[in-house]
């Protein structure tokens, strides 16, 4: 089993032996944030719940968040849309096929209030992304996922969301040409 498939699906020795339910998949989102995009290293998300239908994640407000005007920052506020769907892209491609890359294809943000606190990012479609996954991986073409995901403050309500980004996940194997099968 791979370190990627290991962290994401808590399904390995590395998982196993770090303690507590999500210390593997923050190991993760360390390394990635070091190696991967600096700017998540900087910004410290971190995940509340991650399974097969959704992924949530917290954003702490904080100098390194927040803008000249005292909200949450456009950047910050984009970053955390991204790694909310992009997270279980990748859990789902760690699952199937580890080749499965992902880029993001458009991005449409509805900010509804200013984010004045540590905030929640909520993506749900996870059902929608595995379907995808699959798709990618037995036919080798490009699938694209639309995908939403919801923004509010922490002591706030999903149901009332301060921002609501739709982002579409690309997704393509990455391996040299495959054949439909």
């Amino acid at each position: 089993m791979s370190l990627v498939k290991d962290l994401m699906t808590g399904e390995g020795l590395v998982s196993r032996l770090l303690p507590g339910k999500q210390s593997g998949l923050a190991l993760a989102m360390k390394a990635f944030g070091l190696f991967g995009v600096p700017m998540l290293g900087w910004i410290r998300p971190e995940v509340v719940e991650l399974d097969d239908e959704r992924c949530r994640l917290r954003i702490r407000f904080r100098r390194r968040t927040r803008n000249h005007v005292g909200s949450m920052y456009f950047g910050v506020l984009c970053a955390g849309a991204d790694l909310a769907s992009g997270l279980l892209a990748v859990r789902h491609a760690a699952k199937v096929n580890e080749r499965i890359g992902l880029i993001f294809k458009d991005v449409h943000g509805d900010f509804r209030q200013k984010v004045m606190g540590h905030c929640f990012f909520e993506c749900r479609d996870g059902a929608a992304i595995a379907e995808g996954v699959r798709q990618a991986d037995r036919t080798g073409e490009r699938v694209n996922v639309p995908t939403r995901i919801l923004v509010w403050a922490e002591g706030g309500s999903p149901d009332q969301p301060a921002a609501v980004f739709q982002l579409t996940l690309s997704l393509k194997d990455q391996s040299t040409s495959k054949a439909p099968r």
